[in-house]
């Protein structure tokens, strides 16, 4: 119905179709051996979508990831929502690199998120020189990879 479309969340797109796409699905495309996931502020507080980003995240790995130490209700934000970078860029960068320090220190090669918003925000705020390497991905973009999907 084009003057009431139904609109849902990517997370509960993926979430209802799981089923259809994970008989495609190539875990050995992350070469990630430690890969941690990061609960969103708006997927997870505000819409609730924690355990079906979890069922995502774990069809198309083969595996159940890593949990971050702060999680669900206590994540740590990753400073990208509400303006936050535009109002206090500092802030934001600080809140950024305390989500991928915190993955770094559980010793993540790959941050998960489902938000696009936290994923560019947090690889914008790393710091190349901590001789560290984390890659971070939002959701969308790790499904496709372990689709076998280049993007």
């Amino acid at each position: 119905d084009t003057a009431n479309p139904h609109v849902i969340h990517l997370v509960d797109f993926l979430f209802e179709n799981v089923s259809r796409w994970t008989p495609m699905a190539k875990p050995e495309a992350i070469e990630y051996e430690k890969v941690v996931l990061h609960d969103g502020c708006r997927t997870g507080r505000q819409c609730g979508l924690d355990d079906p980003t979890r069922a995502v995240v774990t069809a198309a790995l083969g595996r159940a990831p890593s949990e971050m130490w702060l999680r669900r209700e206590e994540a740590l934000c990753c400073g990208a929502g509400d303006h936050y970078p535009e109002v206090s860029p500092a802030g934001a960068g600080n809140a950024a690199r305390h989500v991928t320090c915190a993955a770094q220190d559980q010793e993540a090669q790959l941050l998960i998120t489902a938000s696009p918003m936290c994923a560019m925000h947090m690889r914008a705020s790393m710091s190349s020189g901590d001789g560290r390497h984390l890659e971070v991905m939002d959701l969308a973009r790790f499904v496709a990879v372990s689709l076998g999907v280049s993007i």
